[in-house]
């Protein structure tokens, strides 16, 4: 769902007609979303509009970095396989 998000703010309906799927789902979806940062919630008039939060994967890829040691033993693997 977060890669249809556009950076500007896009409404419930628009996002539940992207994906083919209800209202209430995508509203589901959203709110796990929002409770975890991911995307920002608006309220305009009667619709609720989303935008994705460009600093909400920020910690999962600084968790990511400082675990390069998986990176580094999965391809020592690699090529030590290759030799044979």
């Amino acid at each position: 769902m977060l890669g249809i998000l556009d950076p500007d703010d896009m409404a419930v309906g628009v996002i539940a007609d992207r994906l083919g799927l209800a209202q209430p789902t995508i509203s589901q979806h959203l709110r796990v979303l929002r409770d975890v940062h991911l995307v920002d919630g608006v309220t305009a008039g009667r619709e609720r509009r989303y935008r994705t939060r460009p600093t909400g994967l920020t910690p999962i890829a600084q968790w990511l970095t400082s675990h390069d040691y998986w990176n580094r033993r999965l391809d020592a693997l690699g090529v030590f396989l290759e030799e044979d």
